[in-house]
C-alpha cells in the first residue's frame, strides 16, 4: 500500500472515530429532555421557563407569596362580578370549609388575566389537610363592592368553573407546588354557564303597599329588610311616602339589584329615633316577608303582599304615657374598668348602644331616665361590654331568660329595678 493511500485510509478512520465519539456524547433535548443547571440546559443553552408557565406582563409576584393566575377565555366579568379560587390554600385539616377564606381574584389591568396571591404557608398546609388535598375549585360570584344583596356576595358555588373539560380536574398540589415556587398556572379558564344568574343592576323600583285602614296622623310606615340592611336607626333610606288618604304607601329604591329581599313593614311614632320591632304587619318579629325583583321591574312600581295589610288592633290608639322614668340595674360585683352596663330591648330596638347606663360611685349601680314612654310591658337583657367595643356587650349578659319589664303611669318620677345581684364572668 502506497503512502497515500495509507494516509487516505488513516484519516477516514480518524473521521469515524470522531463521529462515533461525537454520537455517543451527543444529547437530544427535544428527545430526552433538558438538562438543566442554575436555569440553564447544559447542553443547548436554553434558559428554564419559570413555574407556571411564561408569566404575563405586570403579574405581581411576591417573596413568601404564590401568585395563581388564569386566562379567562369565555366571558368578560362585569363590574360587580369575582372569580373565586377554592381549594387546599383556603383550609387545613382543622378547618375544610372551602368557601368560608375563598380567594378573590384581581383582573390584571384591562387583560382577560385573573390572578390572587397566597402564602406559601397557606398553600404548603393544604397539601398536609385531612381532606382531598388535590380537590380545588373556580367559582363566578360577587365581589365586595357590588351593592348586590348580601346573599349575591362572594362564593357562589351554582356557577362553578367547567373542570370536565378544562384538562385541569382535580390537579394534585403537589405536582404543581414545590417550595421554591412563585407561581401556579391555573390554564385557560372557561365558565360553561356563561354569566346566567348575574345581578342587573335597576335604576329605581318603587316598593308600595296598600293597608286595609288609613294609618293615622302622628304614624309613619318603614320598610326595614336586606335591601336597607336591616338598620334599626330610623331614615329616609326607610321611610315610606303616603298617598293622600294615608291607606297606600310607597318606598322608591334606587341603584337596586335583581334577587329576593326580605323585609318587614313597620308601623312607628313620627318622633321615634329608632323602630319599634313589635309594631308590625305580620306574625313575630322574625316572621319576614320576601320579594323578588326582576328586570322587568325597573323604573316600575312593586306591590308588596298580595292583599292590603293590616296591624295589630289598638296599635294606633292613644296609650297613656310615664315620664322621667328610671331604670336601674344592680350588680353583686363590679364590673372592670372600662366595662359599661346596657339594657337592649323593645325599649331600645334591641340595640346596646342606644342606652348605656350611668354607674354609681361603687359600680354596684346603673341607672338610665327614659323622658316619655308608652304604659306597657317590655322586654329586655342586661348586657355588659367593654366601652370601646359595643359589640362585646352580647357576649356578657344576664342568666336566665330575658326581663319583662311592665311601666305604668304610677312609674313616672320614680324608679324600676330591672334586675338585681347580677353577676358577670367578663374574660372567660
Amino acid at each position: 500500500m502506497n503512502k497515500t493511500l495509507r494516509l487516505a485510509l488513516a484519516l477516514v478512520l480518524a473521521l469515524v472515530m470522531v463521529f462515533a465519539l461525537t454520537a455517543c456524547e451527543q444529547h437530544d433535548c427535544e428527545k430526552d429532555g433538558h438538562e438543566f443547571v442554575d436555569g440553564v440546559c447544559k447542553h443547548c443553552g436554553e434558559e428554564e421557563a419559570p413555574a407556571g408557565g411564561d408569566l404575563p406582563a405586570g403579574l405581581p409576584i411576591e417573596d413568601g407569596k404564590v401568585t395563581f393566575w388564569l386566562t379567562l377565555t369565555d366571558i368578560e366579568l362585569k363590574e360587580w362580578n369575582s372569580i373565586w379560587l377554592c381549594g387546599p390554600m383556603n383550609y387545613t385539616a382543622e378547618s375544610t370549609d372551602f368557601g368560608a377564606t375563598a380567594a378573590e381574584m384581581t383582573r390584571l389591568g384591562e387583560t382577560n388575566v385573573y390572578y390572587a396571591l397566597v402564602d406559601v404557608a397557606g398553600v404548603e398546609a393544604g397539601l398536609t389537610a385531612a381532606a382531598n388535598p388535590g380537590e380545588y375549585q373556580l367559582t363566578l360570584g360577587w365581589n365586595a363592592n357590588s351593592g348586590a344583596a348580601a346573599e349575591k356576595q362572594g362564593v357562589n358555588w351554582m356557577y362553578k368553573f367547567d373542570q370536565t373539560t378544562s384538562g385541569l380536574d382535580n390537579p394534585k398540589w403537589a405536582d404543581l407546588y414545590t417550595a421554591g415556587t412563585t407561581n401556579i398556572n391555573l390554564g385557560e379558564v372557561k365558565f360553561s354557564c356563561g354569566q346566567p344568574g348575574a345581578p342587573v343592576k335597576l335604576e329605581k323600583v318603587t316598593f308600595q303597599v296598600e293597608f286595609t285602614t288609613a294609618v293615622p296622623e302622628g304614624w309613619v310606615i318603614y320598610m326595614p329588610g336586606s335591601h336597607t340592611g336591616w338598620n334599626n336607626n330610623i331614615g329616609d333610606h326607610m321611610r315610606m311616602t303616603p298617598s293622600e288618604d294615608r291607606k297606600t304607601w310607597s318606598l322608591e329604591v334606587t341603584n337596586i339589584y335583581e334577587g329576593s329581599y326580605e323585609y318587614q313593614i313597620l308601623a312607628e311614632k313620627a318622633d321615634a329615633e329608632a323602630l319599634t320591632w313589635a309594631n308590625h304587619t305580620v306574625g313575630a318579629p322574625e316572621g319576614n316577608e320576601t320579594v323578588e325583583l326582576t328586570g322587568r321591574d325597573n323604573n316600575n312600581v312593586v306591590p308588596l303582599r298580595g292583599e292590603p295589610a293590616s296591624f295589630a288592633e289598638g296599635l294606633f290608639d292613644a296609650k297613656a304615657k310615664a315620664t322621667n322614668v328610671t331604670i336601674v340595674v344592680k350588680l353583686a360585683t363590679a364590673l372592670p374598668e372600662g366595662w359599661t352596663i346596657y339594657l337592649p330591648g323593645t325599649i331600645t330596638s334591641w340595640t346596646p348602644s342606644a342606652h348605656a347606663m350611668t354607674p354609681s360611685a361603687d359600680g354596684l349601680t346603673w341607672t338610665f331616665v327614659i323622658e316619655s314612654i308608652d304604659v306597657g310591658d317590655y322586654e329586655c337583657q342586661a348586657v355588659a361590654g367593654n366601652s370601646a367595643s359595643v359589640a362585646d356587650a352580647w357576649t356578657y349578659k344576664a342568666q336566665g331568660p330575658n326581663l319583662t319589664l311592665t311601666i305604668t303611669e304610677a312609674d313616672s318620677n320614680g324608679q324600676i329595678v330591672v334586675i338585681e345581684n347580677v353577676t358577670y364572668t367578663i374574660g372567660e
